[in-house]
């Protein structure tokens, strides 16, 4: 189970995975988006964080107006927060495995090959 908090008060910073921009949430909490995918692996970076599921699957959200959340054009909102999880299609589409990933302060890294899952 994957669980988040956070006691940030800076708006640009509130992204934990709950649905929405809290900005206050001092106690964990789990993200229920998660709840039926095993989390094996967690990276955090300046806005982002990634999740790495056991099943080779990852899942990113948080801030990514620089491309950083690996959603290209495909914005969720003019200011390109994404507030829950969602697979990062591209590696699905492609077959590919994800073994490890690195988030940094506006960029994503990711060990994957095309090994099925």
């Amino acid at each position: 189970l994957l669980f988040a908090s956070q006691t940030n008060y800076r708006p640009s910073s509130t992204i934990t995975g709950h649905g929405d921009r809290v900005v206050h949430t001092p106690i964990p909490q789990q993200v229920r988006r998660m709840s039926k995918n095993q989390a094996i692996g967690v990276s955090c970076g300046d806005g982002h964080t990634a999740v790495l599921c056991r099943n080779g699957e990852l899942y990113i959200f948080g801030r990514g107006r620089d491309g950083q959340i690996g959603r290209g054009d495909q914005l969720e909102s003019v200011a390109s927060y994404r507030t829950e999880p969602l697979p990062v299609e591209f590696f699905t589409r492609h077959h590919l495995r994800v073994w490890q990933v690195a988030l940094g302060g506006y960029h994503s890294l990711v060990l994957a090959n095309s090994e099925r899952r």
